[in-house]
């Protein structure tokens, strides 16, 4: 494979992992507005990132499998528990958000990273990462850590168009809540484990 099909595949694939993350980022980057809340965001991404590729990595090439999907598919517990927390609490997030720290901000979404975007990157990271070769993975690497800054460039400029932000303001809450809530149950049901647990319980 040369390495503009690497640099392409490699975009597809992050592509294809990523677009429901990059609605996070978008309540993300409406709520957290200072430089530095900015940057501890993107830092985090990067970190979440970073963890979840280092997990792929290590899956393809030491134990040459993944996990099974529906193992893969607890990770949406998570997201489903913040999406029923926020659609429960909203008052949550009417706190003024210029008090959180770029630190605790750093922590927070770098977890949201991984566990919102978990079983479905590393479901396809795996699988990609084990049929490409040592130049080739090199490639990819970049290729991600690019489209990192690219989605977040990307988050913030649609958060500045005047009707994203009159809607974000009047419904962030709600809508972050429904966000999460939908990747939960997404990836619980994308990876079968809901229909994995029901058939453990009925059997």
């Amino acid at each position: 494979m040369t390495a503009m099909a690497t640099v392409i595949t490699g975009i597809l694939t992050f592509i294809s992992t990523g677009m429901d993350y990059l609605m996070v980022l978008l309540i993300l980057f409406h709520r957290y507005r200072t430089p530095r809340q900015r940057l501890a965001i993107i830092c985090a991404d990067y970190a979440g990132t970073g963890i979840l590729v280092g997990l792929a990595l290590v899956a393809a090439l030491i134990l040459r499998r993944a996990p099974d999907q529906w193992i893969l598919g607890f990770l949406g517990l998570v997201p489903l528990a913040i999406g029923c927390h926020l659609l429960t609490h909203q008052e949550s997030m009417a706190t003024p958000a210029n008090r959180v720290s770029a630190n605790h901000l750093f922590l927070t979404v770098t977890f949201i990273t991984v566990a919102s975007c978990g079983a479905d990157n590393l479901g396809v990271y795996i699988p990609y990462f084990a049929t490409r070769t040592s130049p080739e993975l090199v490639i990819v690497l970049v290729t991600f850590a690019v489209m990192v800054a690219v989605f977040c460039l990307l988050a913030t400029i649609i958060t500045h168009l005047p009707a994203v932000r009159a809607l974000l303001d009047r419904y962030g809450t709600l809508l972050a809540g429904v966000i999460y809530l939908g990747l939960g149950i997404l990836i619980l049901g994308e990876n079968g484990t809901a229909l994995h647990l029901w058939h453990l319980i009925h059997h």
